[in-house]
C-alpha cells in the first residue's frame, strides 16, 4: 500500500493536472488536425482522420494512424478544413502508434481516449508507458484525470507496473530537500 501510494506521488512529480489535460482540453485553443484522409460519418457524429495523423492544441500534439473524433449533433458544420471546435467533441480516439506530447512529458500507447465530459485520458496497450522529466513509468493501462491531476497504472496480467526514477528525482522538484540514503550529493 506505501509502495503503490508513493508511486502515485512520483508520477504526479511529473504530471500536473495542466499537463495531464491530455488531447483537447476545454480552453486549451484551436485544434488542427492533418492527415492522409478524413471519413466523415454524419449520420453518426464522428469524423475518422487516417495515416500519419499529427493533430495539435497549443502545447499538445497527438500523433497516430487514426483519430476519430466523436462530436456532438448538430456541430458537422464546425469540422471542415482540418480545423476542429472543441466545444463540438465529445470523444476522441487515437491508434496506432500513439504518440501524446504534452508540455514536459511524452505518452506511448498502442489506443488512447479522451472523454470531454469527464477530462478522462486512458492510454493502453501491451506497454503503455509515461516519460517525464527523469521518469518512465509503464503498465497495460494509464488513466489520467485532468480534472483531479489524478493517474492511476494498471499492469500486465500478473499486476504489474514499473516505474524508474532517475537518481536525486523528487516530487517536488527538489532533489535536496529530501535527504538520500546513500548521502551521494547530485
Amino acid at each position: 500500500m506505501a509502495a503503490g501510494l508513493c508511486l502515485v506521488c512520483m508520477v504526479l512529480f511529473f504530471l500536473t493536472p495542466a499537463q495531464s489535460a491530455g488531447m483537447f482540453a476545454p480552453g486549451g485553443g484551436e485544434i488542427n488536425i492533418t492527415a492522409q484522409r478524413m471519413v466523415m460519418q454524419s449520420e453518426r457524429n464522428v469524423a475518422e482522420f487516417i495515416g500519419e495523423v499529427h493533430a495539435t492544441q497549443a502545447d499538445t500534439t497527438v500523433r497516430s494512424e487514426s483519430l476519430k473524433v466523436f462530436y456532438k449533433s448538430g456541430t458537422d458544420s464546425e469540422m471542415q478544413e482540418g480545423g476542429v471546435n472543441q466545444a463540438a467533441i465529445r470523444r476522441v480516439t487515437a491508434t496506432g502508434s500513439v504518440i501524446i506530447d504534452f508540455q514536459d512529458s511524452t505518452a506511448y500507447c498502442e489506443k488512447a481516449v479522451y472523454t470531454a465530459k469527464d477530462g478522462m485520458l486512458v492510454l493502453t496497450g501491451d506497454t503503455a508507458r509515461l516519460e517525464g522529466r527523469d521518469s518512465v513509468i509503464t503498465g497495460r493501462k494509464i488513466t489520467l484525470n485532468r480534472n483531479t491531476g489524478e493517474v492511476v497504472v494498471s499492469g500486465d496480467n500478473d499486476g504489474r507496473v514499473e516505474a524508474v526514477f532517475q537518481s536525486g528525482s523528487e516530487p517536488n522538484g527538489d532533489a535536496g530537500s529530501r535527504g538520500r540514503s546513500n548521502g551521494a550529493q547530485k
